[in-house]
C-alpha cells in the first residue's frame, strides 16, 4: 500500500501519488509517502519521480530494518 500526505499553505491532507508527485515538481509544500508490503518496481515507479536514489528505493523493499533517519538534503528517509 501507498499512502501519500502533502503539507501546504492549505494544510496538510492525504493525496493521490500523482497529486503528491506534482507538488514536489512544482516545488509546492512536502510530501510525505509512507510504503508498505509494495515490490521494488512499484516503489522504483512510485518514487523515482521525487528523485529517490535507486540504492534509496532498494533499501525500502528489504524486509529487515534498523531504525534509522537518512538526510539526503532534498528529502530524509526514515524507518
Amino acid at each position: 500500500m501507498i499512502r501519500c500526505w502533502l503539507a501546504d499553505e492549505s494544510g496538510a491532507r492525504e493525496v493521490r501519488l500523482a497529486e503528491a508527485q506534482e507538488a514536489v515538481r512544482a516545488g509546492r509544500g512536502n510530501v510525505w509517502v509512507d510504503l508498505q508490503d509494495e515490490g521494488e518496481q512499484t516503489v522504483s515507479e512510485a518514487l523515482v519521480p521525487f528523485g529517490v536514489h535507486p540504492l534509496v528505493i532498494e533499501d525500502m523493499v528489504q524486509h529487515v530494518h534498523r531504525p534509522k533517519l537518512d538526510n539526503y538534503g532534498a528529502y530524509v528517509y526514515v524507518v
